[in-house]
Order: C-alpha cells, then sequence, then structure tokens
C-alpha cells in the first residue's frame, strides 16, 4: 500500500480491507473482521486521508465547454494508463465525488466541536 501511496494511487476502503485481511490471514487470526469502524480507526491512528462524498455541484459556462472536453479526455486517459476503474471516477457537476479530507480537520463522532 505504501507503494501505491508513494506513486499517488487512491487507497479505497476495499483496497484497505483486502490488506487487512491479507495480514490478519498470515497472521492467522481466524475471528479478524475488516469492519468500517476499524478501517476509520486506522486511518485516523497513521494520518490517512478520510474519505467523504459529496454531491456539490457547479454548472458550466458554456465558453468552457471546450476546456472542460479536453480535461475529461485527459482523465479519461490518465485512468486507463493508471489502472483506474470507473467506481473511482465520477462525473463531478451530477453524482458524487470522493474527496480526501486530511485527518486533522475531521470531526470523531461524538466529539465536542465548539
Amino acid at each position: 500500500m505504501r507503494v501505491k501511496r508513494s506513486a499517488g494511487r487512491v487507497i479505497s476502503n476495499r483496497i484497505f480491507s483486502e490488506e487487512a485481511m491479507k495480514i490478519a490471514n498470515s497472521m492467522q487470526l481466524g475471528n479478524f473482521i475488516a469492519s468500517s469502524h476499524y478501517i476509520n480507526s486506522k486511518k485516523q491512528q497513521f494520518g490517512l486521508p478520510m474519505r467523504r462524498a459529496t454531491n456539490e455541484s457547479q454548472k458550466t459556462p458554456e465558453k468552457l465547454s471546450e476546456v472542460a472536453s479536453a480535461v475529461r479526455c485527459s482523465a479519461n486517459s490518465l485512468r486507463r494508463n493508471n489502472g483506474y476503474t470507473l467506481y473511482n471516477m465520477a462525473n463531478m457537476d451530477q453524482t458524487m465525488v470522493r474527496i480526501d479530507n486530511t485527518t486533522n480537520r475531521m470531526n470523531v463522532v461524538g466529539e465536542s466541536t465548539i
């Protein structure tokens, strides 16, 4: 995972869970479950960014449509070259976008924010 992170690749919760299960199996921990709570606590412990889904959108002005088309073509090319799946990509003006939030800016559930 460190190699993927240093290369700028996104580590999803699914990949994190699979890696944790491999380690648990190698240590013969038969009852280990990589729950979302476990993953979030490990991300917080090691300072990894939390991922949050958002559906904030902004309409593109007509004069930027050519630029938007070029960006879309470039993003698709990078996606294919780097092996990202369509699951990791989203249309920003209509659907959710996954954003990495730094852990020092996240509010822990139940923690006072005042």
